[in-house]
This record gives structure tokens, sequence and C-alpha cells, in this order.
């Protein structure tokens, strides 16, 4: 546990936070208006959470106090207290945790041009989409403390500070009206509530949030309304609020730990040097599209665009294409319905090939090849056409160094692929150039049937799996075809499946064998026909 201190109150009057974690990708943070509040915030995370057997600590006053109330709740809930060593912040393994609130702060603040002061919210929102992500393949971190299973619907809907719509006060006029989403409301109205940010600066609970769609947002009256909700609340906060550089970065300290970074800019001070910004500025979102043509601005938002993918061309072949813009009729209108469901949607979008050619498709058929084609993460996957060229480099292992001589005396070759790549075609024509290990993990029977028409199977990044490679390839197809055979030969003797089949057979081979046992085997079994008396 830690306490995290801001030098800028928030919009809901808190000026530090108390932060709670496992270290193995759980946080939980309680903002406070000040720090004799943490015996408080330890109240809730019992309450939200549970009851920790052992808790660690610096040795602030409000938290070693005999008579604080973060002592109390401590003797209360019955929780082994730990006191870190005094100017031993490293034995607190939650400073490691503020250090990642604060990147992923600073990050959030600058791409989504956050106002400073609503930080507390940020910093809620932060730790509970972190604790709900897995990492390293294993169980979310929230799941590890409390062992339930993680239910995620509160978050899926709006990323922090987006654009909403949100209903007000009933039966109002200006209903719904324009707000920023802040987080979600666990302790304030029902099921998926969430905080809203109004034109004044206040946070709201409400429970009626919507998105702003796309092409809402296209529209001059929407560019409008946000101007206006942006200008009311920056009079009601102040318009620098928000950062966009590294220089709003230094807001939020812990009193027990220094900065490490001042002491940087003051070495660098010093011998003279001039200190390199560590990011760039983020460019808003109007230096990027040209706002003042409505064509332009609205074909900005639409999500299959620049995507570059495999696609059926007038002829049916696929090639690879890129998505250039959405297609408009003659009064200039789009053509088609968009819809957030990729089958039901509609739109029209042209396509380049690389040719120059330009095709129309619609957009559930961009949409199943863009899925068909990628994996869980978002990767593409290609298809080989064939193995063009090879090369190495001065780092390739040399043949006359390619084998180990153990200590009993054997030899056996080096397992290595370093300094070798080929160059591959796929099958939308591109050609490339492939670092060895990654083709031979994809392709491996095409690599080793190339290496041994080009001889390089003596090379040590061919000789230690070619072999091997190409004798498995050869165990596999001869287990099918024997299984082939067995299934339509006996005896060397071809086996119909039909009767049909078996007069075939007959009349191409210019006898009566099948048609006389057809013939026998029913009159055998004629008999449990015939209906007895």
């Amino acid at each position: 546990m830690d306490t995290l201190f801001a030098k800028l109150r928030s919009l809901a009057g808190n000026s530090c936070a108390q932060i709670f974690t496992n270290t193995e990708g759980f946080l939980y943070l309680v903002p406070m208006s000040t720090k004799a509040d943490a015996g408080y915030a330890l109240d809730q995370f019992t309450q939200d959470v549970g009851i920790p057997n052992r808790l660690t600590f610096d040795g602030s006053g409000e938290q070693t106090g005999k008579k604080t109330r973060f002592r109390e709740a401590i003797q209360h809930y019955r929780i082994q207290p730990h006191e870190v060593e005094p100017y031993s912040p490293f034995q607190n393994r939650a400073e490691s945790a503020v250090r990642i609130i604060k990147s992923k702060w600073k990050k959030l603040m600058v791409k989504r041009k956050v106002p400073i002061r609503l930080w507390d919210f940020a910093f809620v929102w932060i730790c509970e989409i972190y604790s709900r992500q897995s990492y390293k393949g294993g169980r979310t971190g929230i799941e590890k403390v409390t062992g339930d299973t993680v239910d995620i619907s509160e978050w899926v809907d709006f990323s922090f500070y987006d654009i909403v719509w949100y209903w007000d006060t009933p039966h109002a006029d200006e209903n719904p009206k324009i707000g920023r989403w802040a987080g979600v409301s666990h302790r304030v109205g029902s099921a998926l509530c969430y905080w809203v940010v109004n034109a004044n600066g206040k946070v709201l609970a409400r429970t009626t949030v919507q998105h702003v769609t796309v092409e809402e947002m296209a529209t001059d009256e929407m560019k409008q309304k946000i101007s206006s909700y942006t200008a009311s609340l920056e009079r009601f906060i102040g318009d620098n609020a928000y950062v966009s550089d590294l220089d709003g970065f230094d807001q939020f300290v812990n009193d027990d730990e220094p900065n490490p970074f001042d002491a940087w800019r003051e070495s660098q001070a010093m011998e003279g040097l001039e200190e390199p910004p560590l990011i760039e500025e983020t460019p808003d979102i109007d230096d990027i599209v040209d706002s003042s043509d409505p064509i332009v601005a609205s074909d900005a938002y639409h999500s299959y665009l620049g995507a570059e993918i495999l696609l059926p061309d007038a002829r049916g072949n696929k090639r690879m294409g890129k998505v250039i813009k959405r297609v408009r009729n003659e009064a200039n209108e789009l053509v088609g319905t968009h819809n957030s469901n990729p089958i039901l949607d509609s739109s029209v979008y042209e396509v380049e090939f690389p040719d120059g050619t330009i095709d129309q498709l619609t957009a559930n058929v961009i949409a199943e090849n863009l899925f068909n084609q990628m994996d869980s993460e978002g990767r593409q996957y290609r298809l080989l056409s064939e193995i063009i060229d090879h090369k190495s480099d001065a780092s390739a292992i040399p043949a006359s160094d390619g084998f180990l001589k153990s200590r009993s005396g054997n030899i056996h070759p080096k397992k290595t692929t370093r300094g070798w790549k080929i160059m591959v075609e796929w099958k939308d024509g591109t050609v490339e150039w492939i670092p060895l290990k990654d083709l031979k993990e994809s392709n491996p029977v095409e690599l080793a049937e190339y290496a041994m028409a080009n001889n390089l199977e003596r090379e040590p990044a061919f000789h230690w799996w070619v072999r091997d490679t190409l004798k498995k390839r050869d165990r596999i197809i001869s287990k099918i075809k024997s299984k082939y055979w067995r299934r339509t030969h006996k005896f060397g003797i071809r086996i119909p499946k039909t009767v049909e089949e078996a007069l075939q057979i007959d009349r191409d081979t210019g006898t009566t064998f099948w048609r006389d046992a057809i013939l026998k085997e029913m009159s055998k079994v004629k008999v449990a026909r015939i209906p007895r008396d």
C-alpha cells in the first residue's frame, strides 16, 4: 500500500490517493481529500475487495499513529501490519504500482487531451482496466485476489474521456446533452451507471449514456456542439488544464521517494547538454483531417479506410487491395447503410488493386475477408506461392564450423538459423525477404525441398533439420496413400460403393461378375420380403 499526492486538487476536491496492490497484476485506488482519510480508504478496500491478511505501508504519521483512523481499521479487521524501514521505499512493492499508474496516466492525458483535474477518475479507471487484463497468458489480477470470474461488461462500451450523449434531468428540453465519459459509478445508481463530466465541470452519475456515432461526429452541427461544450468546460476548469508534452508530466509525487528524473535534468543542465524530448507532441485531429471539407472529414472516421488485405476483384480472383473511400451517388450521398454489425453493414467502398484498377465492394465482404485473414491478435495470414532466392551475411556460421563435439566424442550439428534470409513470393504477388527462422516455422516442408534443390542441405543453418523434415513428410504421405488404397481396393480388385458403380465396372471390363453377384445376393434376401400367411 502507498499514498500518491497530487500538486493540483481535482474537480471532486481530492488531493491524494491510496493505492493497494499485490504486485501480481492487481491495482485498487481510492482518491482522498486529505491523507488523514487513509483509514476510510482501507474501509472501502475491504468492502469492495476483501480483508487482506498482511498490509505493508510506509512510516507516515497517519498510518503509524496509535489513535489514527487507519490504525483503528487495522485493529478492527485484524490485519497484520508491516512497516517499511525509513528511507527505504524499495521495501514497499507498491512503489512499482505508483510508477505504472503515473506512466499510463501520462500517455492517457496527452493522447486523449484529458484535463489534469480529472486525474482521480482517470486513476481509478486505469487501475480497474489494469486489474482486469491478463498478463503473460495467466489469470487477471483481480481474479487472483478474489477468485471470482471477471465481468468486464461495465467497461467494454466506453473508453476514458469519450464524447457521449447523456440524459440529464427528466423531461428537460435539452435532452440528450453532450458530455465526457469519466468511468464507472459503482456506489451511485444502478448497474451500468457511469460518471459523466458536464459542460459546467461537474461530474454526474447517469445511467442513460450513449456513444456519439461516427456519422454524427462528421456533421457540422455536432462539431459546433462539441466546440461549445469544450469552451464552456474550459471556463470552469481553465484553458491551461491540458497537457500536450513533457512539461505537464510532473504532477504527482511520493513524499517518501525522490524523483530520479529531476536529478537527471540537473545533471544535464550542469553539463550544458540540451534535454531531449521524451515524446513528440500529439497532433490534434484538425491538424490531420481537413474539417472544412465535410466529405473528407466524414471519410476520415470510417474503420475500413486504409486497410490492405486480400480481396476479390471483378473476376473473382483474390489480390492485395487497399480500401480507399466510401462510394457516393450522383446526389453526393453515401451508398449503403452503416451498421455496427459487419454482417448488416451495406456500405460500399472503393478498393484499389496493385495494377491501378478500382472496384467497388460492400463493407460486409471487406469485413469477412479481413477477419478470415487475421488471427485473434490482428496478425495477417499470408499464403506462400514459391521460394525465389536466398542469401546469408557475415554472421552466418560457415560449414567448416557447423558441428559440436560432445564430451563422449560424438559429433552433433549446430542448431542455428543465424544470418540467413529467404526471398519468397506470396499468393498476393508481393515479394519479401523473410528470416530463415520465421519461414522454417511456417513452411518447413517447402523450405526443406528448396534447400535440397539448391544444394543447401550441408549448410549449418539447414543441415540439422532438413533431412528429418523430409523424412517426416514421406512418412505422412505413405500413410495417406496406404489408407486410400485399403478403402478402394481389395487384393487389387476395385470395390464399388454403389450398384451403378458396380455395373459400370462390368461394362468397362466386359464381364458380368458384379451383376451376377448382386442377383445372387438379392435372391438370398428376397425371402425376407415375402409375407407370411
